[in-house]
């Protein structure tokens, strides 16, 4: 690891780069990293005042000075109880919006931040195209491709791609903000993500929609989910990798559903459509090249499922009065 000099170019002068790239999988590419997120004992703190200042009667608005009738004390087995209700939805969103996480989504390529940036509560720092060589970039490469039979017409068109980018910019005539254009969208990348625990639990409950959405928006957002149920593991019973897509179930009930596929299992017999010939493709996603079994998807998603499942066995030993009929008869959201 080259030691940080305030004095070094952020970005060196080149002499005649060359393409010095590799093909990597787009879905194998992809590594979601939870870079920050508050301890659990900092987020029970604001539980009394923060959480439940609805029912505060001690009057705060006033001069501090003053005496207070002080909040009910809170032990953290309680304070808990509280915080996971809060996660299920049972008390106004604002509370996990004071919970912020910072995200790094690397491995993701061009096409992927288009999606990633639609979120538009999170704050970016962004991996930019026009501050460094891009010359060393993996190009991630569909397993839809390789399956298809076009990976050798498709690695050819990226190997031009990146021999005309070079030209470019070896020729010093030619600015380097201009040059990049011609990289290809399936580059990799990254970016630092900042957003609060309430939205994360949004954005992965809206994008995990293998139904609409890209196998690697898919892919993203699975991981996101377990590396936040790794932080605090209660949360991994909020969201079922295999549950209904809502969005795609709604977005059949108006005149501007996409209606790319036939139906997965799980949305199969609960839509409004009946006439199979409104959809572009007469096959469902796992159908396709690149998602059905013993496919690259296929691995990882149960690998993800997997981990899931040892989470919720970890959060049972770890809060075990958070899993009973008594909480949900008390507590339910």
């Amino acid at each position: 690891m080259t030691k940080f000099n305030v004095k070094d170019r952020r970005f060196p002068k080149w002499e005649n780069i060359k393409p010095d790239f590799k093909f990597v999988n787009d879905l194998e590419n992809i590594d979601v990293e939870l870079i920050m997120a508050p301890e659990i004992d900092a987020i029970l703190e604001m539980v009394p005042g923060v959480l439940m200042s609805t029912w505060d009667p001690s009057g705060r608005h006033k001069d501090s000075s003053r005496d207070k009738q002080p909040n009910p004390e809170i032990d953290k087995e309680e304070a808990m109880k509280l915080f996971y209700r809060a996660c299920r939805g049972g008390f106004l969103p604002a509370f996990l919006e004071t919970i912020d996480i910072v995200v790094l989504f690397d491995g993701i390529n061009w096409h992927d931040v288009t999606h990633l940036i639609r979120s538009r509560k999170m704050t970016f720092f962004a991996d930019c195209s026009g501050d460094k060589l891009l010359n060393t970039r993996e190009i991630t490469i569909p397993e839809a491709f390789v399956q298809g039979g076009y990976e050798e017409e498709y690695k050819e068109l990226m190997n031009k791609s990146m021999d005309l980018y070079c030209k470019l910019m070896n020729d010093k005539n030619v600015s380097h903000h201009d040059a990049r254009l011609v990289v290809p969208r399936t580059e990799g990348t990254f970016y630092y993500v900042r957003m609060n625990l309430g939205d994360a639990i949004r954005v992965c409950h809206q994008r995990f929609d293998h139904q609409t959405q890209p196998k690697s928006d898919t892919i993203i957002m699975a991981q996101l989910w377990v590396e936040i149920c790794k932080k605090y593991p209660f949360l991994s019973f909020l969201l079922n990798f295999d549950e209904t897509n809502k969005f795609y179930m709604n977005e059949t009930k108006t005149n501007f559903a996409s209606n790319f596929y036939q139906p997965l299992p799980q949305n199969e017999g609960v839509l409004e459509y009946t006439d199979r010939e409104v959809y572009l493709y007469d096959k469902n996603p796992d159908e396709l090249y690149g998602a059905g079994h013993g496919s690259v998807y296929e691995r990882l998603m149960n690998r993800y499922k997997r981990e899931i499942l040892a989470l919720q066995d970890e959060a049972k030993a770890q809060y075990p009065y958070l899993f009973t009929e008594e909480y949900d008869k008390d507590y339910k959201a």
